[in-house]
């Protein structure tokens, strides 16, 4: 496999983005990170080139495609935090649908052909059963999981009218930080469950609130799939090699495998910090299944391996080292 060239990383400065970057250094690809910096840092950009830019900005698109020839793009720009999407939904469509048609254009435009584009769980909506297949019916019910969902429904429109292969890989909920202490998750990730348990174990806020507390699950409170930044990082490598080797469509779950409740991340929580965490319970959330865990054996299949950093304690641990560091920023 030819890996000489740049590959572009939209969201290259934020929490998947920097930690995918590091990944493809590895692997002896040469990552750009193209970042509009409005929650990404520019401190974690160590592993390549950096570009200032906006996915919504097609001639800063050209000008960059243009100069850097590069040869395939790892897609990661986008609003992620999915409750937020309730309140702001035009941005989010802005952001993720507008913003990324944009980006398909400027490709088409400059006859960049190799596509990994970074979709999430929010798809499945309330899932049908677990553990979850891509052959579930999508039925995403909040303005996030819609986004993701119709930019995933591009792409083989795109295939169809210009030479495009992709891949659109499908996190569960990303978690922790990268065990060497590189990077890890900014202050605007801070509203996922684990950095919000870690804010409250180290005092920087009222308490941890836990929405829904009589769910019909072993302890009452949600279950969900937490994988590793760093298993989501390298899947995203492995998914451009099979796209340069020839891949031309493919959907893909990115997840442990395995699920875990709420109450077991904050015992985990506890554990790692060594203190008790102070709790609220709120109500459920709109659009947050009791149960979302990934059924993985597409990306072992597909994408080879199997995700390294399954222990819950252990994930919990690298995110918990990362945010007491001073490499992190407060």
């Amino acid at each position: 496999m030819d890996r000489s060239g740049s590959i572009i990383v939209t969201g290259g400065a934020g929490y998947v983005g920097s930690h995918v970057c590091k990944a493809l250094a590895a692997q002896g690809y040469s990552p750009v990170a193209y970042d509009d910096l409005s929650t990404g840092s520019r401190d974690v950009v160590k592993w390549g080139p950096f570009e200032l830019g906006d996915i919504g900005d097609r001639e800063r698109l050209a000008e960059m495609f243009l100069r850097l020839r590069p040869v395939a793009v790892l897609h990661l720009a986008a609003l992620v935090v999915d409750p937020k999407s309730m309140f702001d939904p035009d941005n989010f469509y802005k952001t993720n649908v507008a913003g990324s048609l944009n980006l398909l254009r400027a490709m088409a435009e400059a006859k960049i052909s190799k596509l990994v584009y970074c979709s999430g769980s929010a798809v499945y909506g309330m899932p049908e059963a677990n553990p979850v297949t891509e052959t579930q019916p999508l039925d995403a019910i909040t303005p996030y999981g819609t986004s993701m969902l119709m930019t995933e429904r591009t792409l083989p429109d795109f295939a169809r009218s210009v030479d495009l292969d992709w891949i659109a890989l499908r996190p569960f909920n990303v978690a922790g930080a990268d065990p060497d202490g590189d990077t890890g998750p900014s202050p605007h990730d801070s509203k996922h469950l684990i950095p919000s348990a870690i804010r409250a174990a180290i005092g920087e806020c009222d308490g941890l609130d836990v929405y829904g507390a009589d769910y019909d699950t072993l302890d009452g409170t949600a279950v969900r799939d937490f994988v590793h930044v760093s298993d989501v990082a390298e899947a995203h490598v492995s998914a451009l090699g099979r796209i340069l080797d020839g891949e031309r469509a493919a959907t893909i779950n990115i997840g442990s495998g395995q699920g875990y409740s709420v109450k077991q991340v904050i015992e985990s929580v506890e554990r790692i910090s060594g203190r008790l965490l102070p709790l609220a319970e709120a109500p459920p959330r709109p659009g947050d299944p009791p149960v979302l865990v990934a059924d993985i054996a597409v990306a072992e299949e597909v994408l080879g391996g199997q995700p390294q950093h399954t222990d819950l304690d252990e994930i919990i641990k690298t995110a918990w080292d990362w945010r007491t560091s001073p490499k992190s920023s407060h």
